[in-house]
């Protein structure tokens, strides 16, 4: 059994940009997740915590068996197979999201129960592959045990760095409209964006193998 080589500095700033923008994502996905949901079950405390308990739902497992394939597949273009669809569904959230927003028994459901149910089939599973990302990379750049420590600090403060740009950026840079503060570019515009983001990642992922010298047996 081979030891892994240290990656290249490309490959470990590859890795923090990617963990970065992941936790952006997240963080977009989650605040206009729950203006999505506004026009069908408003904007109250019910809501925010079905939306943010799914996406921390959604985290936990992407870090659990994001650990387990990086421990298995030890090479970064695996994500590349779920950051591409990831993406996909994230562009067409609007369209994902009708279907389950228009069920007739929401109309009169809990609104905890129906805002939950709208957060996990809409927004869990790419809450999923983004979550991944930073146990993945965390294996993949850890050369020896005696760096895993280190390379797990930056890696989740990389990520969580991110999750920061993820709530402020979009409200500092989307123009406002009057004094609601609605947003000029639509909802729909904003997850076509999230969606072209982690499209790239994806093939990001996919370039960064050269990169790395993974551990064989």
């Amino acid at each position: 059994m081979t030891e892994p080589v240290q990656p290249s500095w490309p490959g470990r700033l590859a890795a923090l940009a990617l963990v970065f923008l992941g936790g952006f994502v997240v963080m977009v996905l989650e605040v206009y997740g729950a203006y999505l949901m506004r026009p069908h079950f408003g904007s109250s405390q019910e809501v925010w915590l079905a939306m943010i308990g799914m996406v921390m739902v959604a985290l936990s497992a992407g870090y659990y068996l994001g650990g387990r394939m990086a421990d298995r597949f030890k090479r970064a273009s695996f994500l590349t197979w779920l950051l591409y669809p990831a993406g996909v569904f994230i562009f067409f959230t609007k369209e994902v999201s009708a279907p389950v927003l228009e069920l007739q028994w929401m109309e009169t459901a809990n609104v905890v129960l129906a805002s939950t149910v709208v957060s996990a089939a809409v927004f869990l599973p790419p809450c999923f592959v983004l979550g991944m990302l930073a146990p993945y990379m965390i294996r993949l750049c850890a050369h020896s045990v005696e760096h895993v420590g280190a390379v797990a600090g930056k890696v989740y403060a990389a990520s969580t760095m991110g999750s920061i740009a993820g709530v402020f950026l979009p409200v500092l840079l989307i123009p406002q409209i009057g004094a609601t503060n609605v947003p000029r570019w639509s909802i729909e515009e904003v997850f076509h964006i999230a969606g072209g983001l982690t499209m790239g990642l994806g093939v990001l992922c996919w370039l960064m193998d050269r990169w790395f010298n993974p551990k064989t047996a």
